[in-house]
């Protein structure tokens, strides 16, 4: 019996760490953060058309963790890689800038939804089996996973709109996603003004 036990007690054990260690860096809850805008000094590219300025970030494992909370995207099958795009515009007229006018196979954001996601079926179940608390444990450990992925979707869809509106006098930060295979580091992109006469605003990225 002591025997059996303790195969049972090891065999647990492997689980946990099988399930719960791969992703230690998740949390099952998920903060908000707002987004500080790039400057000349961390972006990795700048270039001013017509007073309206654009700024490109590939941002790194730890520029991640700070915009999502403590997660990143290194455990995706296919890398996820994110860049944070800011647009001051210091013209007299609004511009938009449209995911659609920027030349990379971006990805939707379910798919990045998904990739932040903390996973709460095995892991509940194991808390539920083998974590001090047993069911009550893994109950408690899948709703707050639950409420924390509800953040990561509402989080994405707001740093990652489709079109974004920049005031005259304005500067607003917006995140883009693509993944390995899709990366670049040279692409072109636009911005358009707004007003009686609407203009075209090219950029040559360069990363």
């Amino acid at each position: 019996m002591s025997k059996l036990f303790n195969i049972k007690y090891v065999f647990g054990l492997v689980l946990v760490g099988a399930v719960l260690l791969p992703s230690c860096a998740f949390r099952p809850t998920y903060n908000r953060k707002a987004m500080t805008g790039l400057n000349s000094s961390n972006a990795h590219f700048a270039d001013t058309k017509e007073d309206v300025t654009v700024l490109v970030r590939k941002l790194t494992t730890e520029d991640c963790k700070y915009v999502f909370d403590g997660r990143s995207f290194d455990s995706s099958k296919n890398e996820i890689i994110p860049m944070q795009v800011t647009v001051r515009n210091n013209s007299n007229n609004s511009v938009l800038l449209k995911k659609k006018d920027i030349v990379l196979p971006l990805l939707d954001n379910e798919t990045v939804s998904k990739a932040l996601h903390y996973k709460t079926g095995a892991r509940s179940v194991a808390s539920a089996l083998f974590l001090p608390g047993g069911l009550i444990t893994g109950v408690v450990y899948g709703v707050m996973s639950k409420g924390g992925n509800a953040n990561v979707d509402q989080d994405i869809e707001r740093k990652s709109s489709d079109v974004i509106t920049v005031d005259a006098g304005d500067s607003v930060s917006a995140l883009i996603f693509v993944d390995e295979d899709g990366y670049r580091a040279e692409f072109d992109m636009s911005v358009k003004t707004t007003g009686s006469v609407k203009r075209t605003l090219d950029y040559k990225v360069a990363l």
